[in-house]
Protein backbone atom coordinates (compact mmCIF):
# COMPACT_ATOMS: atom_id res chain seq x y z
CA UNK A 1 0.00 0.00 0.00
CA UNK A 2 1.22 3.18 -1.22
CA UNK A 3 2.36 6.30 1.80
CA UNK A 4 -0.14 8.88 1.61
CA UNK A 5 1.77 12.22 1.90
CA UNK A 6 0.18 15.72 2.60
CA UNK A 7 2.69 18.92 1.57
CA UNK A 8 1.97 22.89 1.93
CA UNK A 9 1.57 24.86 -1.38
CA UNK A 10 4.99 26.26 -2.07
CA UNK A 11 6.66 24.60 0.74
CA UNK A 12 9.88 22.61 0.35
CA UNK A 13 7.77 19.94 1.01
CA UNK A 14 5.93 20.05 -1.64
CA UNK A 15 9.00 19.56 -3.58
CA UNK A 16 9.65 16.85 -1.73
CA UNK A 17 6.37 14.59 -1.94
CA UNK A 18 6.58 15.57 -5.47
CA UNK A 19 9.75 13.48 -6.09
CA UNK A 20 9.34 10.69 -3.30
CA UNK A 21 5.69 10.34 -2.97
CA UNK A 22 3.48 8.04 -5.39
CA UNK A 23 0.24 9.62 -3.19
CA UNK A 24 0.26 13.00 -2.40
CA UNK A 25 -2.08 16.27 -1.52
CA UNK A 26 -1.15 19.68 -1.48
CA UNK A 27 -2.46 21.88 1.59
CA UNK A 28 -3.22 25.39 1.09
CA UNK A 29 -1.54 25.21 5.13
CA UNK A 30 0.29 23.33 7.56
CA UNK A 31 -2.74 22.97 9.72
CA UNK A 32 -5.13 21.93 7.13
CA UNK A 33 -2.54 18.77 6.21
CA UNK A 34 -2.35 17.77 9.52
CA UNK A 35 -6.43 18.19 10.19
CA UNK A 36 -6.09 15.66 7.43
CA UNK A 37 -3.67 13.97 8.30
CA UNK A 38 -5.97 13.28 11.79
CA UNK A 39 -8.82 12.39 9.45
CA UNK A 40 -6.66 9.47 8.29
CA UNK A 41 -6.94 11.07 4.57
CA UNK A 42 -3.20 10.56 4.32
CA UNK A 43 -0.53 8.87 6.54
CA UNK A 44 2.19 11.71 7.24
CA UNK A 45 3.21 15.41 6.63
CA UNK A 46 6.62 16.36 6.00
CA UNK A 47 7.12 19.66 6.63
CA UNK A 48 9.85 22.60 8.56
CA UNK A 49 10.54 21.17 12.27
CA UNK A 50 9.75 24.14 14.60
CA UNK A 51 6.91 24.30 12.83
CA UNK A 52 5.79 20.96 13.26
CA UNK A 53 6.86 20.69 16.82
CA UNK A 54 4.66 24.34 17.51
CA UNK A 55 1.73 22.26 16.18
CA UNK A 56 2.32 18.92 17.88
CA UNK A 57 2.74 20.64 21.16
CA UNK A 58 0.42 23.93 20.95
CA UNK A 59 -2.72 21.85 19.21
CA UNK A 60 -2.29 18.33 18.17
CA UNK A 61 -0.41 17.04 21.74
CA UNK A 62 -0.44 13.69 22.02
CA UNK A 63 -2.21 13.46 18.44
CA UNK A 64 0.52 13.60 16.36
CA UNK A 65 4.03 12.50 16.86
CA UNK A 66 7.01 14.35 14.77
CA UNK A 67 10.28 12.34 13.53
CA UNK A 68 12.61 15.24 12.90
CA UNK A 69 15.23 14.13 9.62
CA UNK A 70 18.65 15.39 8.92
CA UNK A 71 18.57 15.87 5.23
CA UNK A 72 21.49 18.55 5.67
CA UNK A 73 22.61 21.24 7.96
CA UNK A 74 21.04 23.87 6.77
CA UNK A 75 17.45 22.39 6.56
CA UNK A 76 15.30 21.28 9.49
CA UNK A 77 12.88 19.25 8.58
CA UNK A 78 10.14 16.33 10.17
CA UNK A 79 7.58 14.19 9.90
CA UNK A 80 4.34 14.20 11.60
CA UNK A 81 2.51 10.99 11.82
CA UNK A 82 -0.53 9.74 14.08
CA UNK A 83 1.00 8.69 17.06
CA UNK A 84 1.92 5.50 17.31
CA UNK A 85 1.47 5.10 13.06
CA UNK A 86 2.48 1.81 11.73
CA UNK A 87 3.86 3.82 9.14
CA UNK A 88 7.02 5.41 10.94
CA UNK A 89 9.18 2.19 10.01
CA UNK A 90 8.20 2.12 6.25
CA UNK A 91 8.42 6.07 5.93
CA UNK A 92 12.20 6.00 7.44
CA UNK A 93 13.11 3.47 5.08
CA UNK A 94 11.93 4.91 2.51
CA UNK A 95 13.49 8.04 3.32
CA UNK A 96 16.91 5.85 4.42
CA UNK A 97 16.91 5.04 0.90
CA UNK A 98 16.19 7.93 -0.96
CA UNK A 99 18.77 9.89 0.74
CA UNK A 100 21.63 6.92 0.44
CA UNK A 101 20.42 6.46 -3.23
CA UNK A 102 22.79 7.67 -6.46
CA UNK A 103 20.30 10.46 -7.17
CA UNK A 104 20.48 12.20 -3.69
CA UNK A 105 23.04 14.69 -4.21
CA UNK A 106 22.16 15.86 -7.63
CA UNK A 107 18.72 16.63 -5.95
CA UNK A 108 19.96 18.26 -3.01
CA UNK A 109 21.98 21.26 -5.39
CA UNK A 110 18.69 20.65 -7.64
CA UNK A 111 16.37 22.62 -5.17
CA UNK A 112 19.91 23.77 -3.24
CA UNK A 113 19.97 22.47 0.33
CA UNK A 114 22.84 21.06 0.42
CA UNK A 115 24.14 17.21 -0.12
Amino acid sequence: MPIRLGAVKGAFSEQFVKKVAVQFTVYTSVEDALKALLDKRIDGVPYDAATLRYYEREKYQGKVSLHPISLTARLSFAFSMPTGSALRKPINTMLLALMNGPLWDYWAKLHDIGG
